[in-house]
């Protein structure tokens, strides 16, 4: 049930002495669930913060203090309650110890950002600081940003001779995309293997062009501008959704047109600038973002 409901709240109502103990078995509690002790007063206490309508489930050591947990939770208005039986003693699943500042969760890497300790738990970093910075990628061996002369998107191959100059997709760095329906989504996440990238994406590399358009694959116009798995590319009406602009399929051209010019609406013209188009949405080279021969009208 953890690993299969991305919702669960797991709600450990245990002391904090259990919850981060390293001597007992097993150690810790289960990663991500929230202290809320029961036997203090804590649950009680702070109930709300919790959401009535979300999917809960409580466990202490034996299941002892959790069905008490449980059937207050269900008289007070939540909906989705379950306990865990028979308690933490017979978890089998993976577990966490506690933090108490900072320093504790750090990994000593400078590419994956700052972590932090929230509510005795670690948080992951905050993510490469050199990330969207043109001409310096990210070095953990120098904990800097180091420059890469004359290549935008550090990926190895030098500017003039990258097929897809702002996104990476050289021998060194590629981006992670994902095929559905014969459509290329781009992540905009940078890779160096499929491993850096979240489950069903891979990492594309090597100037890519299987059209032969010379724009590389991961530069191409692939019809989901927002990488929300829709096809806002090519159907004019999500592209208004997502975007908030056009009825049309085709950004502004001219500047008296209905759209504004504006799509992501950061003040710069993306609707007739195809360099800020790509800027602001990761995409294509070209400015409109419609396939050719695609099934919507374009006008």
């Amino acid at each position: 049930m953890i690993h299969n409901n991305p919702r669960l709240i797991v709600v450990d109502v245990r002391e904090q002495s259990e919850y981060c103990s390293i001597t007992a078995s097993p150690p810790g509690h289960i990663a991500g669930a929230r202290l809320y002790p029961w036997n203090s007063g804590a649950l009680r206490d702070r109930y709300e913060d919790l959401p009535a309508d979300g999917d809960i489930l409580v466990y202490c050591g034996m299941s002892i203090r959790s069905p008490q947990a449980a059937d207050f939770l269900c008289t007070h208005g939540f909906t989705s309650v379950y306990n865990m039986a028979p308690g933490f003693t017979a978890w089998e699943g993976p577990s966490v110890g506690c933090c108490f500042s900072d320093a504790d969760c750090d990994d000593g890497l400078f590419c994956t950002g700052a972590e932090s300790c929230v509510a005795l738990n670690c948080r992951p970093g905050s993510g490469d600081p050199c990330a969207g910075t043109p001409y310096y990628r990210c070095d953990d061996d120098a904990d800097a940003c180091v420059m890469c002369p004359e290549d935008y998107d550090c990926d190895g191959v030098s500017d003039p001779a990258d097929n897809c100059m702002r996104t990476p997709n050289g021998p060194d760095r590629g981006t992670c995309v994902r095929i559905i329906s014969d459509l290329l989504l781009a992540h905009r996440d940078s890779c160096e293997i499929d491993a850096d990238c979240e489950p069903t994406y891979f990492c594309m590399k090597n100037q890519e062009d299987n059209n032969g358009d010379g724009v590389g694959d991961v530069c191409e116009c692939e019809a989901d501008f927002d990488s929300d798995l829709d096809v806002d590319g090519r159907n004019a009406a999500q592209f208004k959704t997502d975007f908030g602009r056009n009825r049309l399929c085709n950004p502004c051209s001219p500047p008296a047109s209905p759209c504004h010019g504006d799509f992501a609406c950061d003040g710069d013209v993306d609707g007739v600038d195809a360099l800020k188009f790509k800027e602001d949405f990761g995409r294509s080279v070209l400015n409109n973002p419609c396939f050719a021969g695609s099934s919507v009208s374009c006008e």
